[in-house]
């Protein structure tokens, strides 16, 4: 390996989130979770590369090749009025409602920029997967806490909301976290 292919690989060396709930769906369900989540990565028409990291990310920790990367951001410019619902049913159907909207908001949190489209899109997605308000805000808080890596604010709005902390086993883990 030469010094250039030693400084891309170091460049693209992706985190990858070990045991995410999404990596044990059918192929066809965990390309409709990343469909989903490159819809939010696209919606303001802007794709920021934070944004394709966290989605390669994704991609990764969900046990496909991340040179899929160009084909979720493909999908996510194509109409896709049909495609929130059949990505909701999905979710539902593997119980993934609360992570998946987690990763929209780590995703919409990427770029720094909080949009309106944005804000849109995740409030249509939490509609459609009846997550109730005071949840969202719960999700929102935990998203900005990833962001900031604030481990203390992770812990404290663990122990004190009604989040279940088996649906976030993996990012306990991902973090080395203990959370009574």
């Amino acid at each position: 390996m030469n010094i250039e292919e030693l400084i891309k690989s170091k460049q693209e060396n992706l985190f990858i989130i070990e045991n995410h709930p999404a990596v044990n769906m059918r192929l066809s369900d965990r390309i409709l979770y990343l469909d989903g989540i490159a819809l939010m990565m696209s919606i303001d028409h802007e794709i920021h590369k934070k944004e394709k990291k966290y989605l390669t990310t994704l991609i990764v920790s969900l046990d496909l090749p991340k040179e899929n990367l160009e084909q979720f951001i493909n999908f996510s410019k194509k109409n896709y009025n049909n495609s929130v619902e059949i990505i909701s049913k999905s979710l539902k159907r593997n119980n993934l409602e609360i992570i998946f909207l987690l990763d929209l908001l780590i995703i919409r949190l990427a770029d720094n920029k909080i949009r309106k489209e944005e804000t849109e899109l995740l409030t249509f997605f939490a509609k459609e997967l009846e997550i109730d308000e005071t949840t969202r805000k719960d999700l929102e808080s935990l998203a900005h806490f990833f962001k900031i890596d604030d481990i203390e604010g992770i812990i404290e709005l663990f122990n004190k909301n009604n989040l279940k902390k088996e649906e976030f086993r993996y990012l306990f883990d991902y973090y080395n976290l203990e959370i009574k």
